[in-house]
């Protein structure tokens, strides 16, 4: 599949690694996109796909990096998640931002806004306390093995607060050590910290979905779910 609007990132940060390249290099770069931005950048890779003889591409998303409010998605997942078949629906939005604690500043650190259904999709394991839960208050936050041994000193973490965007979180859960983000939708959990996203959007004004994972009741109706939600997405769009 293509990401015909990362015409912006060739050969950016080539030397980094893939979590480096990802969280200090693309996403920091992604957030500051416009539309118009993205408009032309589409241009030149479809400039590019012509000029190399190549008349069908299978995006990743119409169009990559569309900028989109935050609470309309989060709505849009509302919707996918009554389409029949599908299990659990969960958005990832990251950001690359500083957190305070006891007035130090830890910079650059990894916001991943989502939702409880995420735990049931990955099936995370936690080194204590529980995964996010809407039943909870909302400014609550899971953190990732090695960000809280960084930022705490200990995985033993939960009841701490920190401050994020003006906003105090206490700290209900800490993910057991992951170490293979690949196998993870590409995010860094032992060095990210999860948030409610519906909390996030209501004060974080650029927030961005860059992934909404879905599981459906078996793999055999997958196609039939993807139909159904590009129906149902299409008509709560248009109407």
């Amino acid at each position: 599949h293509t990401h015909s609007a990362m015409t912006f990132s060739r050969s950016l940060a080539d030397d980094y690694s893939l979590n480096d390249w990802l969280f200090k290099a693309i996403f920091p770069m992604e957030a500051k996109l416009t539309p118009d931005h993205i408009y032309w950048f589409n241009k030149l890779a479809y400039a590019e796909y012509i000029k190399g003889y190549k008349d069908f591409i299978l995006e990743i998303r119409e169009p990559y990096f569309e900028i989109l409010d935050a609470k309309e998605e989060i709505e849009d997942i509302e919707q996918i998640k009554d389409v029949d078949g599908v299990k659990f629906a969960s958005p990832i939005a990251i950001s690359n931002s500083a957190i305070t604690i006891a007035n130090k500043a830890y910079q650059s650190t990894n916001i991943v806004a989502t939702n409880d259904d995420l735990d049931d999709i990955l099936g995370f394991h936690l080194k204590s306390g529980q995964f996010l839960d809407y039943s909870l208050r909302e400014n609550v936050a899971v953190l990732g093995y090695n960000i809280a041994e960084q930022i705490f000193g200990t995985t033993e973490a939960t009841a701490r607060t920190f401050t994020y965007n003006n906003q105090q979180f206490m700290v209900v859960g800490v993910l057991d050590k992951i170490n293979d983000p690949i196998n993870f939708n590409g995010v860094d959990f032992d060095n990210s910290i999860l948030i409610n996203i519906k909390f996030a959007s209501t004060f974080e004004s650029s927030i961005q979905i860059q992934q909404i994972n879905i599981r459906t009741e078996t793999t055999d109706i997958v196609p039939t779910v993807i139909s159904s939600i590009n129906e149902r997405l299409s008509k709560a769009k248009n109407g």
